[in-house]
């Protein structure tokens, strides 16, 4: 590891750095090195939705269906035969012409029973289906499949109507350090209470900004701890 870590030590320390897993005390200890390696303090915590809206590739599928990326390779990076699956999907979907062979745009009628049929399939890049925009994200849908989803994508969407009732539904999934930022979210002293083990208003030189960290899952299960800051930690309530 050590080896590693000296043979590559700016994209790793760079990556660190980046999703907080530097404390502040060691950043300043070894500041001169970080420097040296034009690798900043943290990440960018200031999440502004309307940026997040302007970046977010928006979904490239005709109206009226969403699309459905499949991998043409197995996890050991084996080649894998996906016509079979392709075909079987245009016979028993209402599918649309794709330029490319292993991406289907099937129409938005035909979610439930696609999401009911597939939902177990590996092969399908589930990540960049959370990117799909044309989809009606519902509370309903979202707590139904909540293992199936890309949580880190899903938050990105701007399509996603983020409301209490669906943060109460799924709140072991969640990225508070978006949640903080909806502007569709109205807090109040009862809210704000209720949640307070999340949210953490935290300050940087400039000015005061919301930053909170949960246990957050993603779709296969696995989970990472947003390491919390707590230096300088105002809680305004």
């Amino acid at each position: 590891m050590i080896e590693f870590l000296s043979k590559y030590p700016k994209p790793i320390l760079s990556k660190l750095s980046k999703n907080n897993l530097i404390p502040e005390e060691l950043f300043e200890k070894y500041k001169d090195l970080f420097t040296s390696l034009d690798i900043d303090f943290g990440g960018d915590k200031n999440y502004d939705w309307d940026e997040w809206k302007n970046n977010f590739t928006k979904s490239s599928s005709p109206s009226g269906f969403f699309k459905v990326w499949i991998s043409k390779y197995t996890k050991d990076h084996k080649f894998y035969d996906i016509k079979p699956l392709v075909k079987s999907i245009k016979e028993n979907y209402k599918t649309i012409h794709s330029n490319n062979s292993n991406v289907i745009f099937i129409s938005v009628e035909d979610l439930d029973d696609f999401l009911s049929e597939f939902k177990d399939l590996e092969k399908i890049h589930w990540w960049d289906f959370c990117r799909e925009t044309n989809i009606p994200w519902s509370n309903e849908l979202i707590a139904k499949y909540q293992n199936l989803w890309d949580w880190e994508y899903l938050h990105r969407n701007p399509s996603v109507n983020w409301n209490f009732d669906l943060i109460e539904n799924n709140i072991e999934y969640l990225n508070w350090s978006y949640i903080s930022s909806y502007p569709s979210l109205k807090w109040d002293v009862n809210k704000l209470l209720k949640y307070k083990d999340h949210l953490i208003f935290a300050t940087d030189n400039d000015n005061y900004r919301v930053k909170s960290q949960i246990l957050c899952k993603n779709k296969i299960g696995q989970a990472a701890r947003l390491k919390e800051i707590r230096s300088s930690v105002r809680v305004m309530l």
